[in-house]
């Protein structure tokens, strides 16, 4: 039992917010930057291992605001709401229920597909680069965790296609 549970009007608001961050506006991202916001989102994102549709709206602002042009507003995801660090933490915690469960946790598809995006971005923007070079255990993270989870990921489901029946 989550105490307290997410509940519909935090949902509605990262589904809002997520909304707003899509109109891709200079606007909306300084917005975001002045309100402190980002630093709550990743807070619920994390808080709420199972919660799938926060995952979606959060990683959705996440991505929207790394590949557009407001760098101020990455910067802060990365380095002041320590968005690598999260992901690293949040990775051990996966690892830790995995073990005793037999399962990761729900998050754990999420984290994947936003630390390939945040280290595809990283690789055009050296100020996301630098970050990502200071964040201590994310080159082996990458290396060792996310390089062979995305290799295993992206093979078919069942190994190989069935062969191609002639026509009679």
């Amino acid at each position: 039992r989550l105490e307290p549970p997410l509940g519909l009007a935090r949902l509605a608001v990262l589904e809002l917010v997520e909304a707003f961050a899509l109109t891709n506006s200079a606007f909306a991202f300084d917005a975001l930057l002045r309100s402190g916001f980002m630093e709550r989102a990743l807070d619920l994102f994390f808080q709420y291992p199972w919660n799938n549709f926060a995952h979606q709206s959060v990683s959705n602002i996440v991505a929207t605001v790394l590949q557009s042009p407001h760098t101020d507003l990455g910067v802060h995801i990365l380095g002041d709401c320590r968005l690598p660090e999260r992901i690293l933490r949040a990775e051990r915690a996966s690892a830790d229920y995995k073990a005793a469960h037999g399962c990761a946790l729900g998050y754990t598809g999420h984290l994947t597909s936003l630390s390939l995006h945040i280290n595809k971005i990283a690789e055009q923007e050296p100020r996301y680069r630098e970050l990502l070079q200071a964040q201590p255990g994310w080159a082996d993270y990458t290396a060792n965790v996310l390089a062979p989870r995305a290799q295993k990921e992206a093979q078919l489901l069942g190994g190989m296609r069935p062969p191609q029946q002639s026509a009679l």
